[in-house]
């Protein structure tokens, strides 16, 4: 009865075709399931599935096999948490179990649930089963890892769990149990493309039908070439892996016994020309060697640190949990990197990036316009145009301004107007007195915008009888241009 409570509780429920396993008479396990039934350790629930009823540890079950010391588990089973997904593969790995714990050459067989607490790291590869595979005639024992694949994977997850087994370095040998031809080939083949990378540990193949239909006694396993191995307690012939002999010491050599002979004239051999030396590598040749040795060893070691990060767990109701493991150390390795690459590069960058960002404004190009003709009109006034140019939208205009009849005061400034008496700019300076003659110093400069069609405007001077508080127009010079 306590075998069959510890089974249960291991593999969180079975079905009266695993615990025939157990016992091997029907009528004997009937027998003691209702008695089980009865005292209450034992309940049945639905599966959905066939077979349809399914037996499970109540709470006074798990509270009886922890008073005899034999609960070794610490998840309960959940019937709200039951799912048909992990029927099948659950009672599966259940049989195979049951039926490796009799074998004679298995030691200490573990199901999947007393794994997770056998794990030294978080991202090792957790196996449907465990045991110690032992040989009578033979000190050494190996540790073998259970697989049992009822359907095949996608490539992807198939590729991950050889990665992941390959990285078991505890384990010697993995069974697979496959449930059908098609999964036992490929996953042949995958190991037979892996050999490789897998060495020394040995994987090995068997029909999940074919294993149980013999009870793990007498049945053979084949290796990824498809040879075949007993696995039978009397005649085994997959057998661990013997330790290389050592090597025998050599016999001294026998001696040489000289006979006098006559001797013979002999033809003198040519010599052979003497071979040419192999250049060496120079210093700075074997340098660089042994750095791209340094950098591909430290990109590997990079790419399986990174790579351990992260891990996709199966747990016992089937459900996936994708951990993390180092992202807080992958985290700062970056930000350290990329504050190195910014204070080693960061002022380069930026004088490259800069005049992308902001180009420097190009000076506008100017054009020399041409006057024609202008106004003069007889008050005296006498207004000479110098030079006019153009860039765009904006005009440049300098002019002469004489008086050529009597004394004149009181000019405040001058103003610029277009066509339709708009102004565009003006010029005042401090009430002055112009002589018979007399230029006005210096000559009248005015910086306005316009538009580019614009072909003539107005110079109006401004005057005041008294000061140059309040101004009005004194004169207009026309002054035209293309």
């Amino acid at each position: 009865m306590l075998d069959l409570m510890e089974r249960l509780a291991e593999y969180g429920f079975l079905t009266m075709a695993e615990i025939h396993f157990i016992f091997g008479n029907k009528t004997w396990a009937y027998g003691v399931m209702n008695e089980l039934r009865r005292q209450g350790i034992v309940a049945d629930f639905d599966t959905h599935m066939s077979p349809r009823k399914g037996h499970y540890l109540t709470h006074k079950g798990y509270r009886v096999l922890g008073k005899f010391h034999r609960l070794k588990v610490g998840l309960r089973f959940n019937l709200d948490r039951y799912s048909t997904f992990i029927f099948r593969h659950r009672l599966a790995c259940a049989k195979v179990g049951i039926t490796l714990a009799k074998h004679p050459s298995v030691k200490e067989f573990l199901p999947e649930s007393r794994l997770w607490k056998r794990r030294k790291r978080a991202t090792d590869k957790l196996c449907d089963g465990e045991f110690w595979y032992a040989v009578p005639g033979h000190e050494k024992a190996e540790r073998v890892g259970l697989e049992v694949e009822l359907t095949l994977k996608n490539q992807g997850k198939l590729d991950e769990s050889m990665e992941q087994l390959g990285r078991r370095k505890d384990l010697d040998q993995v069974w697979w149990l496959c449930g059908d031809s098609t999964t036992l080939k490929a996953v042949q083949r995958e190991a037979r493309r892996r050999d490789y990378w897998l060495a020394p540990q040995r994987h090995f193949f068997i029909l999940l039908e074919d294993f149980l239909a013999a009870k793990g006694g007498k049945t053979y396993l084949t290796d990824p070439e498809g040879q075949a191995f007993s696995i039978d307690a009397v005649a085994p012939t997959l057998l661990p892996r013997q330790p290389e002999p050592e090597p025998e010491p050599e016999a001294p050599p026998k001696p040489v016994v000289f006979y006098p002979v006559r001797e013979q004239p002999q033809a003198v051999p040519e010599p052979e020309p003497a071979p040419s030396p192999t250049p060496e590598s120079g210093p700075m040749m074997r340098t660089l060697a042994r750095l791209g040795s340094l950098a591909l060893r430290v990109l590997k070691w990079t790419w399986n640190w990174l790579r351990e990060s992260w891990s996709v767990y199966t747990c016992q109701d089937g459900r996936r949990i994708l951990s993390f493991e180092r992202w807080p150390h992958v985290c700062a390795a970056a930000a350290l990197a990329l504050a190195l690459g910014i204070y080693r590069h960061g002022p380069a960058l930026l004088k490259i990036v800069e005049p992308i960002a902001n180009p420097p404004a190009l000076p506008p190009t100017w054009r020399k316009r041409s006057l024609g003709d202008y106004s003069i009109p007889s008050s005296g006034w006498w207004l000479r145009p110098l030079a006019l140019s153009s860039a765009g939208g904006r005009y440049r205009f300098t002019a002469r301004l004489m008086n050529e009849y009597a004394r004149e005061t009181g000019l405040c400034g001058a103003a610029i107007f277009d066509a339709e008496n708009h102004p565009l700019a003006n010029r005042s300076w401090k009430r002055v007195n112009i002589e018979r003659g007399f230029q006005l110093a210096p000559d009248l400069s005015f910086d306005f915008r316009a538009p580019r069609s614009m072909d003539r405007f107005l110079v109006v001077l401004l005057d005041g009888p008294h000061g140059c508080g309040k101004t009005w127009q004194r004169e207009s010079f026309l002054v035209q241009f293309h």
